[in-house]
């Protein structure tokens, strides 16, 4: 896990990452959602907790997230369960994401790769 070297701000409510190293700056704040929103690479991020399921995903270079279901995009996308995701510590989102953005890392050289993948991380 390398992303909570980059926390450049956190309440109890509220974490800012900015890391220069992989152009990946985020805001998370919330509870019922828990979200995300930021920027990677020149691409658009999101990510979002409720009920029992997360979700994260970057934009294509035309800022189309695979989820909008659009034609040929070539964005990164990833989904998985957690129970009581609406109120998970932010701390714990920020493994999720940092999970997420290392796969991103390891497979945006192969945009076949990218597609949707669910991972469990149920913690019942």
């Amino acid at each position: 896990m390398w992303l909570h070297e980059y926390i450049t701000e956190e309440t109890p409510n509220f974490l800012r990452v900015h890391d220069s190293r992989h152009d990946f700056n985020f805001e998370m704040y919330g509870e019922a959602p828990v979200q995300a929103f930021g920027e990677i690479g020149g691409r658009e991020f999101y990510f979002r907790a409720r009920h029992g399921e997360w979700h994260c995903e970057v934009s294509d270079a035309n800022g189309q997230f695979p989820s909008d279901g659009g034609a040929g995009c070539d964005g990164f996308i990833r989904d998985g369960k957690y129970t009581n995701a609406s109120y998970m510590p932010l701390r714990e989102a920020l493994k999720i994401i940092d999970r997420c953005m290392t796969e991103y890392f390891d497979t945006s050289t192969d945009s076949s790769a990218l597609n949707n993948h669910s991972i469990s991380d149920d913690n019942s």
